[in-house]
């Protein structure tokens, strides 16, 4: 077992590295490429514009290599946390929904409010009383 464990330790170095070399960081090939860019634009050869139109190229690919590499990442984001309009996203919203609503409200008299209007009536009288024992100065200050 230890072999095995090793061996994917080894793999896995090897495409990290194999990874650098063959894609790099996007960022520093922009830069890059942004640098060589601007030196073939001051130098103002007239032959150069070979060269800079497949420096312009050789930009543009390594902008949509960038874009790309940030699409997958956020994709991968998405189905790992179940984004994406998934059965799994709407359940989740729909539980946190349902566990957010006031389904029923017991009253000081032990009584229960069912539905939405009687709520609403019970949460009204309740904050009604709060403001009417708070002293008049304070209530004039919160209005």
């Amino acid at each position: 077992m230890f072999r095995v464990v090793r061996r994917i330790k080894e793999c896995r170095l090897a495409l990290i590295e194999w990874n650098k070399r063959v894609k790099a960081n996007t960022k520093v090939k922009i830069q890059e490429i942004k640098e060589k860019l601007k030196v073939a634009r001051e130098e103002g050869d007239p032959c150069n514009s070979g060269d800079i139109a497949s420096l312009k190229r050789q930009l543009s690919k390594a902008y949509k290599d960038e874009e790309l590499f940030w699409s997958q990442k956020s994709r991968s984001r998405w189905l790992k946390e179940g984004d994406k309009n998934t059965t799994f996203f709407h359940i989740s919203v729909t539980t946190k929904r349902k566990r957010n609503r006031i389904s029923m409200l017991q009253k000081l008299n032990r009584d229960w409010c069912r539905s939405d209007q009687e709520i609403e009536e019970e949460l009204c009288q309740h904050y009604r009383e709060l403001f009417i024992s708070t002293d008049p100065k304070e209530f004039d200050e919160m209005l």
